[in-house]
């Protein structure tokens, strides 16, 4: 065999064994960017994963924010209306006229004199409106076992009265007998208003 020929299969060995090389090369460099693309396309799902929780957690914050600002404003109505309403009840038991105001009187000391001496105080208004006639017809109307004195002091309120007793003090005070009667009645009135609870 000539040298020529020994060279040439040397040579085409070396290629051929360079073109397997090279194919090895190619298949191990297309699998490493195979498994870079898998990890790199994982990592970007995890990330893009990670950042749509942030930011439906960060709308889900900013919506019950938005809703509790909602229901508070919505409350501060409410109460504002049942506030009126009550304030409207004070104002129409302070524009009764005097007949049926000290009716509404006499029935509360009727109810609420206790046993015994006991002593009315009004405010400045309903203590002149008050006479002689009416706290004997009122005495008259307790009997025996109750009586009830004019006070010479008046009280700081609106309107109603506060019976001073022996053993007790009982607030009939317009204020005093709105407010029981909202603390009372209030979820009904927010139940017949709004239809709900309040």
């Amino acid at each position: 065999m000539s040298i020529d020929k020994v060279k040439e299969k040397i040579l085409q060995k070396a290629e051929k064994e360079a073109e397997e090389i090279l194919s090895r090369a190619k298949e191990e460099i297309e699998k490493e960017k195979a498994l870079f693309l898998k990890e790199k396309q994982a990592e970007l799902e995890e990330r893009f994963e990670k950042a749509s929780c942030e930011i439906e957690d960060e709308i889900g914050k900013k919506i019950n924010r938005e809703k509790l600002l909602a229901e508070r404003e919505i409350l501060a109505v409410k109460r504002k209306f049942i506030d009126e309403t009550f304030g409207l009840a004070m104002e129409k038991f302070l524009s009764m006229d005097k007949k049926s105001y000290l009716k509404f009187l006499e029935n509360l000391i009727l109810k609420d004199a206790p046993p015994g001496k006991s002593e009315l105080v009004l405010n400045k208004r309903d203590r002149e409106l008050f006479d002689e006639k009416l706290l004997k017809s009122i005495n008259r109307k307790l009997g025996k076992e109750r009586t009830i004195a004019l006070s010479g002091r008046t009280a700081e309120i609106k309107g109603g009265c506060v019976i001073r007793g022996n053993e007790v003090e009982i607030d009939d005070s317009l204020e005093t007998l709105i407010n029981d009667e909202r603390e009372h009645s209030e979820i009904e009135i927010v139940k017949k208003l709004f239809g709900e609870e309040k």
